[in-house]
């Protein structure tokens, strides 16, 4: 398979002017060997501000050489936008940047020496650390991962079989795989989020399909770069949200797990793990904790909710749950199918 370039960095977006700025400075800073090369895509995805607007043109300021491109996606979605940047890139390996997301001048150099290691690295992430707007609020550290910065693991080179996936902050993935996976039909079962709807788990997902293909995940802290976090994402109900949404992928991601890690494909409902009487013990026990002064009003402002979504997604969506299992076992079976073809 031919590629034009080494690197092809996809920046999604969504209403980013107020962000695409400093992203795009950055990644126009690399410094890199002459014979590595990389272009970069701008996905505007549904944006109803000037975002590409500001991208072309600070990209012109820039002054850079690099091929710079704006390609539109109407799906909403994260998983959408990177679908199309995956359509429209030409290189060998590619970066999902944030647009949040500021590299370090090294960071396609440091990764462009990992990847020679080893041609079966799928999947590749680095480490973020916060570059935070304002204040720090004290419960920051103890929930960094939310946010993606802070380790990824407690060893570094590959980690497929402990952990399976890498956050999508920078992350790097061979673009055949992704080729693979569209073209036998691999159907995305954790979307991310969609406008102001705070699902996640699109990055475990990838890093799943990526393990069943036979490759590895590979995670290393020498590269590096800042996530901006704006103080609008460090309010308490931000990171409710954030959990609240965690109910919706708790069965496609254990799934995913149950057979990577035990070739178990036995379904274990959500409902089944946190059924309607457990989470209603859970909010009494929370609740008198809460009273007599053992519990924080910082855990009871996040667990209550949380418990509480468990309930309605169990008497609302108990058949949306059993179907998401059946999703996640059918792309299970393609990649399984796609691999015994592949080796006849």
């Amino acid at each position: 398979m031919d590629f034009k370039y080494n690197f092809s960095i996809v920046i999604c977006c969504f209403n980013s002017e107020s962000r695409i700025s400093k992203t795009l400075k950055h990644i126009a800073n690399q410094k890199t060997i002459d014979f590595i090369t990389w272009e970069v895509i701008v996905i505007n995805n549904n944006s109803t501000d000037r975002t590409t607007e500001i991208a072309r043109r600070i990209w012109f300021e820039t002054k850079s050489t690099i091929e710079f491109k704006v390609v539109d996606e109407k799906n909403p979605g994260l998983s959408f936008a990177r679908q199309k940047g995956t359509l429209m890139s030409e290189g060998e390996y590619i970066l999902f940047c944030d647009d949040d997301n500021w590299l370090d001048s090294n960071y396609i150099q440091k990764a462009y020496e990992i990847l020679q290691i080893d041609s079966k690295i799928g999947m590749l992430g680095g480490i973020g650390t916060e570059f935070i707007e304002g204040e720090t609020p004290e419960w920051f550290e103890k929930n960094k991962k939310t946010y993606a910065v802070g380790p990824q693991s407690e060893t570094e080179g590959d980690i497929t079989f402990s952990k399976a996936y890498v956050y999508g902050a920078g992350v790097i993935i061979k673009k055949e795989l992704l080729i693979v996976l569209n073209e036998i039909g691999f159907k995305h079962v954790l979307t991310d989020r969609i406008g102001k709807k705070m699902v996640s788990g699109g990055d475990n997902e990838l890093g799943y399909a990526i393990a069943l293909l036979n490759f590895k995940i590979y995670y290393s802290t020498s590269l590096k770069f800042q996530h901006f976090i704006p103080d609008n994402r460090l309010k308490l109900n931000y990171l409710k949200r954030i959990r609240i949404g965690q109910t919706y992928t708790f069965t496609a991601v254990k799934t995913y797990q149950n057979y990577i890690f035990k070739n178990d494909t036995v379904y274990k409902p959500l409902s089944f793990k946190n059924d309607v009487l457990i989470n209603m013990k859970k909010i009494i026990v929370l609740n008198i904790n809460y009273i007599r002064g053992k519990v924080t009003n910082f855990d009871y402002y996040l667990k209550q909710p949380k418990f509480l979504s468990n309930i309605v997604y169990f008497l609302l969506h108990n058949k949306q749950d059993y179907n998401t299992y059946v999703k996640v076992q059918n792309n299970i079976k393609l990649i399984l199918n796609h691999n015994k073809i592949s080796k006849l």
